[in-house]
């Protein structure tokens, strides 16, 4: 899939157009090679992780464990001694799963067919 230009004050701001490869990196956290682009308009230059909700993370394994653990009615500070992190970086998980969760239970309601906002509830 090829990525479209991030850059606001392009001309061809999300738009795929004239986006091309220009390399890669290996991301330090997971080691994992990561495409970069840039743009042949503006020269704005991007990677494939740009404009996901993972950005910037610097600890992108704790997000299933983190999750995991809230679900289980642990407290921040316990889920934090568990995950060997900062209490501060257990907070950020926080903010990023309330972005995140809405957009992910969309999907898998369109992915199940349900459609409706309504809920029908039996006695």
């Amino acid at each position: 899939m090829k990525k479209k230009c991030q850059n606001s004050k392009c001309v061809f701001y999300k738009n795929n157009l004239h986006v091309v490869k220009d390399g890669f990196y290996f991301r330090k956290d997971d080691h994992r090679k990561i495409q970069r682009y840039k743009c042949k308009d503006c020269g704005a230059k991007f990677s494939a992780s740009t404009g996901t909700f993972e950005y910037r993370q610097k600890k992108r394994r704790i997000n299933s464990g983190f999750l995991r653990l809230m679900c289980s009615k642990v407290s921040m500070r316990r889920a934090a001694e568990l995950l060997k992190v900062n209490r501060s970086t257990i907070a950020h998980r926080k903010k990023y799963w309330g972005k995140k969760a809405p957009v992910k239970n969309q999907r898998l309601l369109k992915c199940y067919g349900f459609t409706t906002n309504r809920v029908q509830l039996d006695d």
